[in-house]
């Protein structure tokens, strides 16, 4: 139910900037800006304008509609962090903002 949700984006909004300056494993988090480009099966550059973090989002929670490196979208999530590899953010949910 889409309507219990709506509106709890705001409470965990963040930007990729602050994120990268101190991660926190699967703090729910939700980013705001635009896709660059698929880098890998599942996994795209995102970028908020502040800076850029590799983002994972199944094919199944991916939108219908085309998105381009121009197209704004929210995604919610959580922060992922590893031992050997750069911070990234796992999507479970995508929306193209108009």
């Amino acid at each position: 139910d889409s309507s219990t949700s709506r509106g709890l984006g705001d409470v965990y909004k963040r930007q990729v900037r602050e994120i990268k300056a101190d991660p926190t494993d699967d703090m729910k988090a939700t980013l705001e800006g635009r896709i660059l480009r698929k880098v890998a099966d599942e996994e795209y550059l995102f970028s908020d304008d502040t800076n850029e973090i590799h983002v994972e989002i199944d094919d199944d929670d991916f939108p219908r509609q085309p998105v381009s490196e121009t197209t704004r979208v929210r995604l919610e999530g959580e922060v992922d962090t590893h031992r050997y590899k750069e911070v990234d953010f796992d999507v479970d949910r995508m929306t193209i903002l108009p």
